[in-house]
């Protein structure tokens, strides 16, 4: 069995050797180049919708799901929806003050205790003292 260089050496020699007589036209390669950057724009405009298809169909994909957990879940009459407002009303009203205790209570403990390692200090200070 021959080689690939064998066979790429036999090919280039035959198409060498079979070359067309006409000669090229001078503006070939400026005509190509140019049919090369046509299609790399139309390729990146076509690109721009394939890019949106990418972030809508997500999106109502989540709306969907939203909506179908949300119609199992709301209350089926106006009044039974309007007497639940309140309450939840309420809750979110209480928020922030949870939101900042749990934020503030892991510094409030650690205070807590450089105080008490003060306090220690300070007793065994006075206590070493003639």
């Amino acid at each position: 069995m021959k080689s690939k260089r064998h066979l790429l050496n036999c090919l280039d020699a035959e198409l060498r050797r079979t070359r067309p007589a006409t000669p090229m036209p001078a503006d070939l390669h400026d005509s190509i180049m140019t049919a090369v950057r046509m299609g790399a724009k139309r390729s990146a405009v076509a690109a721009g919708p394939a890019r949106l298809i990418w972030f809508l169909v997500p999106a109502l994909i989540v709306v969907i799901g939203l909506g179908l957990w949300w119609i199992p879940t709301r209350p089926s009459g106006r009044a039974e929806w309007l007497a639940t407002a309140p309450a939840t009303l309420e809750h979110t009203g209480k928020l922030p003050h949870q939101a900042t205790a749990a934020m503030l209570s892991p510094l409030s403990r650690e205070l807590e205790s450089l105080n008490e390692d003060f306090q220690k200090a300070m007793n065994h200070f006075l206590a070493s003292i003639p």
